[in-house]
C-alpha cells in the first residue's frame, strides 16, 4: 500500500461523505477543512477521517477541530493573494495513557502534531499543495503550551507530493526562534536565524514568514521582531517627515544599527493623518549581511517597499539626483563601508559616461 496515495472520507454527525487523497490523516482533515467551510469561511468544525484505502484497517483518526481564519491583512506572494489560513488539529489524543517522563520522547517516536517530534513526514504534503504558500500544525508539548509551526517555502517532491523547505516555529523554553531546514529526502537540520546563507530561498522564506506572523498576533512579540532584524524590514513610516523637511535633499534614519539614507524628497497628502508630509522616494544602506548597498522604493499608493540592485535604479532625472545625493553624502560620512562610495561613484560614472570623480582620501 503506497502511503502517498491513501483515500480518506470524512465521518460527521454520523454520516461518511466526500474522498480526500492524501500521504497522512491530518493532511486529508486539511483538504476536508477547505470544502468544509467553503460556503462559510466562519464556521468551526469538528469531524474524524475514516481511511477507506484498499487493504487498510480502515482505521478512524480524529475527532479534529478546523477552521478557515481570515488573516488580518491578506498575503501577496508570489502573485496569489491568500485571505484565509487553514487551521487544523487533534482535539484530543487518542489514547488516554500519558507516557511517563523517563519513557519521554525516545518510545513516543512520531509526528509533531502528536508528540512534538519532527520527521520528515511532517514536511511532506500532496502535490496538490505545491501551490500552497505555507501550512501549519500544532507542535504538541506534554509540559508547557502548544507552539505553532509553520512550513514555508513548498517544493516538488516527485509527482505526487511535494515538501516544505523550512519548518519554523517559536520555543518559549529555549525563548528563541528554532528553524529546520529539510533536504526533500530524511535529513533535517538545524539553523540559526542569524546564520541562514543570503541565497533567493532563504530571503523568500524569510519574506514569506514576516508575512505570516504580521497576520498571526498570537505569537510571541520577540518573534517577529527577530525576524524583522535578521531581514532588514523597513516600514512605510520610515519614508514619511515632517513637512518641514522638504527642504532638506537628505534624511538620515538609524534602522537596525545602521545609517540609512532618504533622498528625493517629495510633498504628498496623508489621508491618515489629513495633512501634507514629505515623502522620500529613496532609501539607501549598506548592507553587511548581503556585502552590498541595498536599495528600496517606496509606492504610497500600492505601499509597497521595494529593494533594489544598485543597478536596477530607472535612468531618468530622479534617479540621477538620488545618486548624486548618495554619493555627496558618503563623501563626508567615515563610518560607512568604503566598498559603498566605491559602488556608487561607479554607477555615476556609467550612467554619464565621463570620467569618474575623484574620491576623496583622509
Amino acid at each position: 500500500m503506497s502511503s502517498s496515495k491513501r483515500h480518506f472520507t470524512v465521518v460527521m454527525n454520523s454520516k461518511e461523505h466526500g474522498l480526500y487523497v492524501s500521504s497522512t490523516p491530518s493532511s486529508a482533515a486539511r483538504k476536508a477543512v477547505s470544502k468544509l467551510c467553503a460556503d462559510n469561511k466562519n464556521k468551526k468544525v469538528e469531524f474524524y477521517m475514516r481511511e477507506t484505502t484498499q487493504g487498510s484497517n480502515k482505521k478512524v483518526y480524529g475527532p479534529y477541530l478546523g477552521e478557515m481564519k481570515k488573516l488580518d491583512k491578506p498575503i501577496k506572494l508570489k502573485g496569489r493573494i491568500i485571505k484565509y489560513a487553514v487551521n487544523v488539529h487533534l482535539k484530543k489524543k487518542s489514547s488516554t495513557t500519558k507516557p511517563s517522563k523517563k519513557v519521554g520522547s525516545k518510545l513516543r517516536g512520531g509526528r509533531i502534531e502528536e508528540n512534538g517530534h519532527l520527521e520528515a513526514i511532517d514536511f511532506i504534503y500532496p502535490i496538490e499543495y505545491l501551490n500552497t504558500a505555507f501550512a501549519t500544525k500544532i507542535k504538541k508539548r506534554f509540559l508547557s503550551k502548544n507552539a505553532t509551526c509553520f512550513f514555508i517555502l513548498p517544493k516538488k517532491l516527485n509527482e505526487n507530493r511535494m515538501y516544505y523547505k523550512y519548518a519554523v516555529y517559536y520555543s518559549n523554553k529555549l525563548k528563541k526562534i528554532i528553524i529546520k531546514e529539510f533536504d526533500g529526502n530524511i535529513t533535517i537540520n538545524e539553523i540559526d536565524i542569524d546564520h541562514i546563507p543570503p541565497d533567493v530561498d532563504s530571503d523568500e522564506f524569510l519574506i514569506a514568514l514576516y508575512a505570516i506572523l504580521r497576520n498571526n498576533q498570537d505569537q510571541p512579540p520577540d518573534f517577529i521582531n527577530k525576524v524583522r532584524r535578521v531581514l532588514e524590514v523597513f516600514e512605510p513610516s520610515d519614508f514619511i517627515f515632517p513637512i518641514e523637511s522638504l527642504d532638506t535633499e537628505i534624511a538620515i534614519r538609524i534602522k537596525e544599527n545602521q545609517k540609512c539614507f532618504f533622498m528625493v524628497p517629495k510633498k504628498v497628502f496623508l489621508p491618515s493623518e489629513q495633512k501634507d508630509v514629505t515623502l522620500y522616494k529613496y532609501a539607501a544602506y549598506y548592507s553587511n549581511k548581503h556585502n552590498k548597498p541595498i536599495i528600496m522604493t517606496f509606492d504610497i499608493l500600492s505601499k509597497e517597499i521595494i529593494k533594489k540592485d544598485i543597478k536596477e535604479i530607472p535612468n531618468d532625472p530622479e534617479g540621477y539626483d538620488f545618486l548624486r545625493a548618495l554619493y555627496a553624502i558618503l563623501q563626508n560620512i567615515k563610518d560607512q563601508p568604503p566598498d559603498f562610495i566605491k559602488k556608487v561613484d561607479q554607477e555615476l560614472y556609467n550612467r554619464r559616461n565621463k570620467i569618474p570623480i575623484k574620491i576623496k582620501r583622509n
